[in-house]
């Protein structure tokens, strides 16, 4: 009789700066994008790493890894599509390769740190943070770019097709239908909401439709 398998524990990042500034959520992507928006990207777009002979941070979002290019700020994207230990090693290497000080670490037995007091990262008022069923985290600069952003990966197409609605409008149609639309991929124009509150009514009543558990929360 074989022996029941053991689901490997999931490795954390954590990442320490000079300035005190700690970073440490349940999720290695979403300590990953943190910290490089942190970093800046003034200073990471001298970097040449790359991930399946492509940049790894660019202003373009690749199409052969669409699902994994994550923005950051003015533009940029970067290629989340490496496990914790990769994204260990290539937050070492930007280190190394830009003269900083800070430190990485990671392991299983690190503790998620979200606390946003004195000597914490900050973030804006209006950002949103959104936490998927299987761990995945969406927090972009804003609370627009996180909702863009989870709408996306919750499907376009699939919320689409079953005509979801908020406030009286279509989430997601084929073509420019409402004036606080924007085309997020071709004949793809997602509706977004005015006011953070709103933003996350409406990412949960669009959960909800499609039986997905989101937990959004306003930081």
């Amino acid at each position: 009789m074989n022996a029941p398998r053991t689901r490997a524990q999931k490795k954390l990042i954590k990442v320490t700066f000079t300035d005190g500034t700690v970073i440490c959520y349940s999720n290695a992507t979403t300590t990953f994008i943190e910290a490089l928006k942190k970093i800046g990207i003034d200073r990471l777009k001298d970097i040449d790493l790359e991930i399946g002979h492509l940049p790894m941070i660019s202003r373009e979002c690749h199409e052969k890894f669409k699902d994994y290019m994550k923005p950051l700020e003015d533009g940029w994207y970067v290629n989340t599509q490496s496990d914790s230990s990769q994204k260990y090693i290539q937050l070492t290497s930007i280190r190394n390769t830009l003269g900083l000080d800070y430190i990485v670490e990671i392991g299983t037995d690190l503790e998620p740190c979200s606390s946003k007091g004195p000597g914490k990262s900050r973030m804006r008022r209006d950002t949103i943070f959104v936490t998927f069923p299987d761990g995945d985290c969406v927090c972009c600069q804003s609370a627009k770019d996180t909702y863009v952003e989870t709408v996306k990966k919750l499907g376009l197409e699939k919320i689409r097709q079953k005509g979801i609605e908020v406030f009286g409008k279509e989430c997601v149609t084929r073509f420019n239908k409402y004036q606080n639309q924007i085309e997020v991929e071709s004949h793809a124009w997602v509706t977004i909401p005015g006011i953070t509150k709103d933003k996350i009514k409406s990412l949960n009543v669009i959960a909800e439709k499609l039986k997905v558990h989101l937990l959004v929360e306003a930081v």
